[in-house]
């Protein structure tokens, strides 16, 4: 039995959700600090006009039903790595994801700062419903700590910074209630990136492997752009 788990702080329940991260513009410049501050090579990216609690974000749950809208969005960023010749690899960023878990009331925010995929986050996800009891899921990366265990219906959750040994969050809340909300969650952003990978033309989103650029002919021209993939 982990140690911590006895003084965690119970809580009624817990939301989930994944959230698209947006960017204004899509910037071309070296890959140089000062100069990425600065932002003047910059393309502007399509605007999307749906009602989102933060600007920057666009949680499933808001993008349901204006998916064009997302997809144009997206389109615009390749788009741009088209036009200035920009290796996937070089802007993997514009299609990061987020995942949370949260209580606003309690002041509770569990963020997965290393998890940029739809393939990472689903990971998690398929621990938390398939394990009833015992250890749930375990990872560790830069400055962050993340261990969840479940016992009796409930699961227990500690995120910290081991660097500093610091605690953020130690909680407990009732399991029953969160799987029903991480199913749900899971199916309807799986069911949005297979339309926005209709769309766009390739899922973007799911794998962690970048999609590199093909070796060029003697003539200098390649046989497949990235861009094309399908």
């Amino acid at each position: 039995m982990k140690s911590w788990i006895d003084n965690t702080r119970p809580i009624s329940k817990i939301d989930a959700e994944i959230c698209y991260l947006l960017k204004d513009d899509f910037y071309y410049g070296p890959d140089s600090h000062p100069q990425i501050v600065e932002r003047k090579e910059v393309d502007p990216l399509p605007t999307l006009d749906f009602p989102r609690v933060v600007e920057q974000m666009a949680r499933t749950s808001e993008v349901s039903g204006h998916e064009h809208q997302l997809a144009n969005y997206y389109s615009g960023v390749l788009s741009a790595a088209k036009r200035h010749e920009k290796s996937f690899n070089e802007i993997h960023q514009y299609f990061w994801l987020r995942f949370w878990l949260w209580n606003s009331e309690e002041d509770i925010h569990v963020g997965f700062p290393w998890y940029d995929t739809l393939g990472e986050i689903e990971n998690f996800i398929k621990s938390v419903i398939e394990t009833e009891s015992g250890e749930v899921f375990y990872d560790v990366d830069q400055g962050w700590e993340l261990d969840v265990y479940a016992r009796d219906g409930f699961l227990y959750i500690q995120e910290r910074d081991p660097d500093y040994d610091e605690v953020y969050y130690s909680v407990s809340v009732p399991r029953d209630p969160l799987i029903k909300s991480l199913i749900e969650l899971i199916e309807r952003a799986g069911t949005q990136i297979e339309s926005l990978s209709n769309l766009v033309g390739h899922n973007y989103w799911r794998p962690r492997e970048p999609v590199d650029m093909p070796a060029k002919e003697a003539s200098g021209v390649s046989k497949k752009l990235w861009w094309k993939l399908w």
